[in-house]
């Protein structure tokens, strides 16, 4: 279904998820799920620049010893947040704008060309950006009551309601 011009990108967004949840499994809420993503949102709130908010994190990856691609993840939608002044909301909507983006960029390039599905890779980048669009959506949607927080369990809690949001969507935005 991916890259298909005739399905609407939430409905591919939802399948997109679906399928790296059947793939992951747990490991998903896990990977998104780390201790140290949840304190980004602390520093996403309280670091005043991009390269303090960087620092303050290499250093807790450093202490921790961890080390994987939600972290790096992490990082890159840190360094966004931040610069956006975006708080803990933004670096959650970030974080799954920023898988959404790895995990399209995984798998389009396969049917980049092939009948009924993008042509080009511009179209490519174009859809890439509005699954991250719909993916920064659920984020905030699923922390509309209270948003994510750098409490490593409530964290837990809002990647869970965030990825049920992303493999559960349907036509919406």
């Amino acid at each position: 279904m991916l890259g298909r011009t005739d399905v609407p990108v939430e409905q591919q967004s939802a399948e997109l998820w679906r399928a790296v949840a059947g793939d992951r499994g747990e490991r998903l809420f896990g990977d998104f799920g780390h201790p140290l993503l949840a304190a980004a949102v602390g520093v996403a709130v309280e670091a005043r620049t991009p390269i303090e908010a960087l620092r303050r994190f290499d250093e807790a990856v450093r202490r921790e010893g961890a080390a994987g691609l939600s972290l790096d993840m992490g990082r890159r939608a840190l360094a966004r947040t931040v610069a956006a002044a975006g708080g803990g909301a933004g670096f959650g909507a970030e974080l799954f704008a920023e898988a959404a983006g790895y995990y399209v960029s995984r798998d389009l390039p396969s049917y980049l060309g092939a009948a009924g599905r993008v042509a080009t890779a511009s179209e490519a980048m174009a859809l890439k950006d509005r699954f991250r669009a719909v993916a920064r959506g659920a984020a905030r949607s699923a922390g509309a009551a209270a948003g994510p927080t750098n409490d490593p369990q409530a964290w837990r809690v809002y990647v869970a309601r965030v990825v049920d949001a992303l493999r559960t969507r349907r036509g919406s935005r």
